[in-house]
């Protein structure tokens, strides 16, 4: 298994990973743009990082903002203050799930946070969805609310880098 970022070049796998595991997922679980992700690809707000098989495949992948609407409500809701940014977004294939990509993924995310000056992680998901749920509470990250964003139900969590 390789990580690495994703690139434009990467499009065409990045879509049809997203779409093949929100076909089979409740449709609350996800905000209505997480689909035009990929359209950061090369921006400085996101860096979005992939798992990729010996064979070259997506395996799976998961972003971190710097810039979102979610990172302005936590800051207002807790008083968090500096350097905050959103980790999530994460998918994997369901047949490769049970090699624990996202793991590597997030483990890479946040010691590249910490490196470039980060002091604050958020992620948001809804209460239902266990997987995220569990992968935010294996990065350590603390449940501090559930709380509605828009229409969406959101389990609240956050890390002091």
């Amino acid at each position: 298994m390789t990580i690495r970022k994703l690139t434009t070049n990467d499009k065409k796998s990045y879509l049809s990973l997203f779409n093949e595991v929100k076909a089979g997922i409740d449709p609350l679980w996800f905000m209505p743009d997480e689909a035009e992700m990929i359209e950061f690809l090369g921006q400085k707000e996101c860096t979005i990082l992939g798992a990729f098989s010996k064979d070259g495949e997506l395996m799976g992948y998961a972003a971190i903002l710097a810039v979102s609407p979610e990172i302005e409500d936590v800051k207002q809701m807790f008083g968090k203050t500096g350097a905050v940014c959103e980790v999530g977004l994460a998918m994997v294939l369901p047949k490769f799930r049970p090699q624990l990509p996202i793991a590597r993924i997030y483990r890479d995310l946040l010691e590249w946070a910490r490196s470039v000056g980060f002091e604050t992680l958020i992620a948001t998901a809804h209460p239902d969805n266990r997987a995220s749920c569990k992968l935010c509470e294996y990065a350590g990250m603390k449940l501090v609310a559930t709380k509605m964003l828009g229409k969406y139900l959101r389990n609240f969590y956050t890390l002091e880098l």
